[in-house]
């Protein structure tokens, strides 16, 4: 039988306040802890500065010859310069792809 190869997957956190070190980044380690949990090697886990562009540039360098799973948390609050959504969506191809969740809930 031939060696088992494990899923891989890149997390990105997009936080002015975990790239100033100000904040600890636990939604990115909860989120490689649950992609662990479920099978994956978490291969990469960047943090960026919020900001769309910020976010563009890092998905983009992310997904560049990669076929696993890339992952974003954070930027999403109401302050200006939490713009991950826009960021994502200026580097997506498919806005209403399929979504698949893993985890308990």
């Amino acid at each position: 039988m031939g060696e088992q190869h494990r899923l891989q997957a890149k997390v990105l956190t997009v936080s002015d306040g975990v790239v100033a070190g100000t904040r600890v980044d636990s939604s990115g380690a909860a989120l490689v802890q649950l992609l662990h949990t479920n099978g994956f090697e978490v291969i990469s886990q960047t943090v960026v500065a919020d900001g769309a562009d910020n976010v563009a540039a890092a998905l983009t360098e992310l997904a560049e010859g990669f076929a696993g799973l890339v992952v974003s948390t954070g930027g999403t609050g109401f302050a200006p310069r939490d713009q991950s959504p826009e960021g994502t969506r200026l580097v997506i191809q498919r806005v209403h792809a399929d979504a698949r969740v893993i985890g308990n809930g």
